[in-house]
């Protein structure tokens, strides 16, 4: 097993019966380009793959640039608050729906982890849900599609309010608006329906913000901070519904002394 702040890989990609094993740095992975990492991925060994997944929940309100929050800040049975509502009213209990990390929103002591992509899927539905508790859409039946609701308009403005900073203590190290981290494998639009049709997704191939891989050890702290920009808000009234947005950090991991 590969030491803190190291990583295994295959010297002889090409030979199926050769087994050596070289070690790379933390360093060395950082200075990648990413299309270089992406290659390089496929000979490491003794790593898992994982998308890591975190949630925001935006209460149907006029979201001001106080209404910032925090995303992989609290893990599986922890409570965490709407980015909207930071009071005990806005408090809820986070299950595997809202987040994959443990306690605390951070890795292990003894992890190393790579983050080679950062995606923000905005998706809005002409459709509204008829209930949705704590961010769950709970009955999925749709309901009346109002005349001045435009679910690609409102993706539209959604995607380019907030700012994105993938956070390293309080250091800054990658900033963008969410329309810079689209969804990585495609997304779709269409128009509206008869009465409570239509979807509208933010999804691009091939396309990352991040230009070099992260390298993130044991439990250091890190988070992705989502802050609005406009300062006279986003009304989110008429939606009518709370939103949840999805963080995803796309992940190889080396996994010490755990299955």
């Amino acid at each position: 097993m590969a030491e803190p702040g190291t990583f295994e890989f295959l010297l002889d990609q090409t030979n199926q019966n050769s087994k050596e094993i070289g070690v790379i740095y933390k360093q060395e992975i950082m200075e990648m380009p990413i299309p270089q990492f992406k290659e390089f991925m496929g000979r490491m060994v003794n790593v898992k793959r994982r998308v890591r997944y975190d949630h925001i929940i935006y209460q149907p309100v006029n979201i001001l640039q106080n209404h910032f929050q925090s995303a992989f800040r609290n893990g599986r049975d922890q409570s965490d608050y709407y980015a909207t509502d930071k009071t005990e009213a806005g408090k809820y209990a986070k299950n595997e729906w809202y987040t994959n990390m443990s306690r605390g929103g951070a890795f292990q002591k003894s992890d190393s982890v790579i983050i080679h992509a950062i995606e923000a899927p905005v998706t809005f539905t002409g459709g509204r849900p008829t209930t949705v508790s704590a961010g769950i859409i709970t009955d999925p039946t749709a309901t009346f599609v109002g005349a001045n609701y435009d679910p690609c308009l409102l993706q539209h403005a959604w995607g380019k309010n907030f700012r994105l900073e993938f956070m390293m203590g309080d250091d800054s190290k990658i900033k963008g608006r969410l329309d810079d981290f689209p969804m990585l494998s495609g997304g779709q639009t269409a128009a509206l329906g008869a009465t409570a049709g239509g979807v509208s997704q933010n999804g691009h191939f091939s396309t990352n913000h991040l230009t070099r891989p992260r390298v993130i050890e044991g439990d250091e702290d890190f988070r992705i901070l989502v802050t609005p920009l406009s300062p006279v808000g986003l009304d989110l009234t008429n939606y009518g519904r709370q939103y949840a947005q999805e963080i995803r950090m796309h992940t190889v991991e080396v996994v010490q002394n755990r299955p």
